[in-house]
């Protein structure tokens, strides 16, 4: 097979596409592997801040009961003992109970989630100007 300058340049041009569409192939891949991995380490840590939100909750509703325990046994008494002027240099301060709980991410419901666009090619064909007239 002879090689003209022509012919190099075209075989040159076609060698170099491939390796283009190769690398972005590759990149393609190592992208989708990345979204992957994304989206685990997010599924993992809303697992820990639910988690976290259970705790605080859970320790609201322990402060509380215990608060209340507190109050109807020994602030109760503790009062009494004011009435009767045999109460110390301080003023008993009101306690009142922790009303906030903690709140988790919220998700959009997937009806309100946005609808997926459709793929785009990686490589459009422009027309070329004999394909213009």
């Amino acid at each position: 097979m002879v090689a003209t300058p022509m012919t190099l340049i075209a075989l040159l041009r076609t060698a170099n596409f491939g390796w283009r569409e190769k690398r972005l192939a590759e990149n393609a891949q190592r992208i989708s592997d990345e979204r992957r991995r994304l989206h685990e380490r997010i599924a993992t840590m809303m697992e820990h801040f639910a988690d976290l939100g259970n705790a605080l909750n859970q320790s609201v509703k322990h402060f509380n009961k215990s608060m209340r325990s507190f109050e109807g046994r020994v602030v109760v008494s503790a009062r009494r003992l004011e009435e009767l002027d045999a109460g110390g240099k301080k003023e008993l301060p009101e306690l009142e109970e922790v009303a906030t709980r903690a709140v988790g991410p919220q998700l959009p419901e997937k009806s309100e989630r946005r609808p997926r666009l459709p793929l785009q090619p990686l490589l459009t064909l422009a027309p070329t100007p004999d394909q213009d007239r």
